[in-house]
């Protein structure tokens, strides 16, 4: 799919939507899409992890989960080098607030979107506003 026609709102809802939900209800939820389940262990810290991939938006989203298997926060990964550029755009033109001193958009006065460079290049945390650091 070309860059320029990706459907962020379409993305932004499907990482949201799962917020609170249980890993079993995230697969029911998209059982139509390539899903990866992750169980990463690293010093004796314990990640599950649910990746689903939206192929017609060039994006992968991880949904993370607690202790109690109750999804808490979700990333989004674009396979497209340039897109995290135009998701911001996105995020800029479609007027969600951005919040300067604790770095995050606001999307819909409930969740907030962090954004992250490292060595995979540059991903997008959403986490409920409650529950934002």
């Amino acid at each position: 799919m070309n860059s320029k026609n990706i459907d962020f709102r379409y993305l932004l809802d499907k990482a949201c939507v799962a917020f609170g939900e249980t890993q079993g209800q995230v697969m029911f939820r998209f059982h139509d899409f390539p899903i990866c389940l992750v169980h990463y262990l690293d010093k004796k810290e314990c990640v599950d992890c649910i990746e689903i991939s939206f192929d017609r938006e060039n994006a992968l989203v991880t949904y993370y989960f607690d202790r109690g298997e109750v999804n808490k926060s979700a990333l989004i990964t674009f396979f497209n080098a340039l897109d995290p550029d135009l998701f911001i755009n996105h995020l800029t033109e479609s007027g969600y607030e951005y919040c300067y001193r604790k770095k995050y958009w606001l999307v819909d006065g409930k969740y907030c979107i962090k954004l992250d460079e490292n060595k995979f290049g540059t991903q997008f945390f959403l986490y409920r506003l409650a529950d934002a650091k």
